[in-house]
């Protein structure tokens, strides 16, 4: 009678668990992504939330596009929702407030620990932002630290991005818009209001080219696998990559981290239906 296994048999054993392990691991991945992209999701939407409470009570107006800098308009980048300076540079403009756009619903944070609108800061955390160069303003602590800090020269960056494009504010260097900061209006435009931020380290974006300085759902390669996006009427929608890159191919430099990229004008819900 046999009383254990031989050495092949042993070894089968092992091979055989290697192969399973193989095979199962990037099923177990692709189901930690999509558990953080439902997560992320889930952040836009209580922001689209936010958007519409907010809107209620100022007369249908969005918060504010514009920010202490730069004559009012705010810096270029899409991703501030705080700033804050105490120089004295000609440009900077004082203000007794330097919340810009969805930075208003968190109004009241650093005293509280609860904005007006939203409960908490972590709702501007996507959990598969910790793969791009500018990783740190996707933790709690950076945010903590520089929303609502009125110490110095500083702006509270979050990972996503929002739409402060002409088409939906008035800026000193623009006074017309499409929607001139209304809600209605910006709705009826099909337009884009939150989304994953994204800014390529190169354009167009390239397998090897280094992972960008902003950028949530990053493949292996360092490319967006999509984005999850945040329309005005305050539906939430996961729109593939491809079909993103597809629509922008010939675009400006890409992303959305600036508020005259294309992506906030040459997307929109129509063309991004699928």
């Amino acid at each position: 009678m046999r009383k254990g296994f031989t050495l092949i048999e042993l070894l089968v054993v092992v091979a055989t668990i290697a192969i399973l392990g193989a095979m199962l691991l990037p099923v177990f991945s692709r189901a930690r992504e999509n558990a953080r992209r439902t997560v992320c999701l889930n952040n836009l939407k209580q922001i689209g939330l936010a958007t519409h409470m907010y809107a209620q009570d100022f007369d249908g107006y969005l918060p504010p596009g514009t920010g202490i800098v730069n004559n009012g308009d705010g810096s270029g980048t899409s991703t501030p929702i705080w700033e804050w300076r105490t120089s004295d540079h000609p440009t900077f403009v004082k203000s007794i407030g330097g919340y810009r756009g969805p930075g208003y619903f968190l109004k009241g944070y650093r005293a509280t620990g609860r904005g007006q609108y939203l409960p908490n800061i972590e709702v501007f955390i996507c959990p598969s932002s910790k793969r791009c160069r500018n990783a740190i303003v996707g933790t709690k602590s950076y945010l903590v630290s520089q929303f609502e800090n009125t110490s110095g020269d500083l702006s509270c960056l979050t990972v996503y991005a929002w739409n402060h494009s002409t088409d939906i504010y008035t800026h000193s260097w623009n006074p017309t818009s499409r929607a001139y900061g209304k809600l209605d209006k910006a709705i009826k435009l099909g337009a884009i209001w939150v989304t994953d931020a994204y800014e390529p380290y190169s354009w167009p974006p390239a397998p090897g080219t280094g992972a960008p300085w902003h950028g949530n759902h990053l493949d292996k390669d360092g490319l967006p696998t999509g984005f999850n996006i945040l329309f005005f009427d305050g539906s939430v929608k996961w729109v593939p990559g491809y079909k993103i890159f597809t629509v922008l191919r010939g675009y400006g430099t890409g992303g959305n981290y600036n508020h005259g990229c294309d992506f906030w004008t040459k997307l929109n819900w129509n063309n991004l239906s699928y």
